[in-house]
């Protein structure tokens, strides 16, 4: 019988690799996140290696629903990576948003380099350094000392941060951030939320970012419209995103 959730599907754990097997697995990865990433139903994946242990390799994938987890899994199933990584131990739990217990989240904001915000900066570092490899000295910029920098706070910890930038012609949200075992949750839109309506609460409703290019439509949902040609940032391609001016914007869905 076709399973009846239609939540999204989360996979987090790591990899097991010994290194007699890590080369020829560091060179089958980049294709296997190629492939998983082109999937129609794949929301988000990341497979990085732990900097605490070379030989695991964190695993986070999200897809829209079921169907689309099962449609991963027997495609990976029948690929190159599978051969290459036959027989190592997983570690991994699969959990559904549509079975996820709600999550208490608090939305702050915080001043730059207070306590909150320099764990707001751990996690950028964690998240786009170590999983995505931005290079470190394009993680921080003189812009933080002058944004509005966002928490989000669960079970006692900063678990997912963006900053709000006021500029002439419209506010920038950039540098969101969300910790790997708390992605499926919605944490990224509460923040966007929370950052949009702090801005229009001071009369302002112009909004821009520049958006992963993989990510388009989360950002799409709170309505902004991609604009311009694709372009790299960090070492990935990216498209600039505004909520204004729509009819000169081009929506990718």
């Amino acid at each position: 019988m076709a399973s009846t959730n239609t939540g999204q599907v989360q996979l987090t754990g790591y990899l097991e690799v010994p290194p007699d097997r890590l080369a020829a697995v560091t060179q089958a990865l980049p294709d296997h996140i190629a492939l998983t990433r082109a999937e129609p139903g794949c929301i988000s994946f990341e497979v990085v290696p732990s900097t605490e242990d070379p030989t695991r390799f964190l695993v986070c994938e999200l897809f829209v629903d079921q169907a689309a987890f099962d449609a991963h899994q027997r495609r990976a199933g029948a690929s190159a990576w599978a051969r290459v990584t036959a027989g190592l131990p997983r570690h991994y739990t699969i959990t559904s948003s549509a079975n996820l217990i709600p999550m208490s989240v608090t939305i702050l904001i915080t001043p730059p380099f207070s306590t909150l915000c320099n764990a707001a900066f751990a996690l950028r570092r964690e998240v786009f350094v170590w999983e995505q490899k931005v290079p470190e000295e394009d993680e921080h910029d003189a812009d933080d000392m002058t944004a509005t920098h966002f928490v989000a706070i669960a079970e006692g910890e900063v678990v997912g941060t963006l900053r709000l930038i006021d500029k002439p012609e419209h506010h920038k949200i950039g540098r969101v951030a969300v910790r790997q075992a708390f992605r499926g949750r919605g944490i990224a839109k509460r923040l966007m939320l929370a950052a949009m309506d702090h801005a229009r609460a001071g009369g302002r409703d112009r909004f821009y970012l520049t958006a992963q290019s993989d990510k388009l439509a989360m950002y799409e949902k709170l309505g902004f419209a991609a604009f311009g040609p694709e372009f790299m940032d960090g070492g990935m391609p990216h498209r600039a995103m505004r909520t204004y001016d729509r009819d000169t914007a081009v929506l990718t869905s």
